[in-house]
């Protein structure tokens, strides 16, 4: 069941991502799967300005909406985790 849900987050990350997740590093990938996988592909669809900034190409200003969400509101260190991941990398 695990595989099978991983594989469902993948893929819903990788539709949100939409052409950016080309670009994307793996462990940027992996922070938007996480967060499929915790929030589903509706939960993660609502994440509109995040999807901006990646069709912008602004990683800073996708770190800054994942920071700023509710999920991170109600999770704090989980995705204070996921932000400091997504800035480590560099594009």
């Amino acid at each position: 069941m695990l595989d099978s849900d991983l594989a469902d987050a993948t893929l819903a990350a990788a539709d949100f991502a939409g052409p950016a997740w080309a670009s994307l590093s793996d462990v940027r990938r992996a922070v938007l799967i996480d967060m499929a996988f915790q929030l589903g592909a509706a939960g993660l669809a609502k994440f509109v300005r995040l999807r901006q900034a990646l069709d912008a190409g602004d990683m800073g200003a996708a770190a800054r909406e994942i920071a700023s969400s509710r999920a991170a509101e109600q999770c704090p260190g989980r995705y204070a985790e996921l932000v400091s991941l997504w800035r480590e990398q560099v594009s």
